[in-house]
């Protein structure tokens, strides 16, 4: 297979400016507060969230609680057949 020869796009941008450093700057810290949000999302929100959710009896996402599709799944079949012969309520008790 013949390599493809792309053409150079020429550009005005100086990266040594301080124009350059401060726009760089500034998107580094954006990008980090995403980072955090992201991962305070990942875990479920909030602290207070993630107990309100569990005290109401549901599981995590998947991507909250680390399990795999199949545990998840499994885990989840394991609830219901729990609660269909008693031994776990539908709801929790308040």
């Amino acid at each position: 297979m013949a390599a493809i020869e792309m053409p150079i796009i020429k550009t005005k941008i100086d990266r040594r400016s301080s124009d350059f450093r401060q726009n760089a700057k500034a998107n580094a810290e954006l990008a980090e507060d995403l980072r955090g949000l992201s991962e305070q999302i990942n875990t479920g929100g909030a602290e207070r969230s993630r107990e309100r959710h569990l005290a109401r009896g549901k599981l995590l996402p998947r991507r909250m609680s680390g399990v795999s599709p199949t545990q998840q799944r499994q885990l989840a079949r394991a609830i219901k057949r729990a609660r269909m012969i008693a031994l776990m309520p539908y709801a929790a008790n308040d």
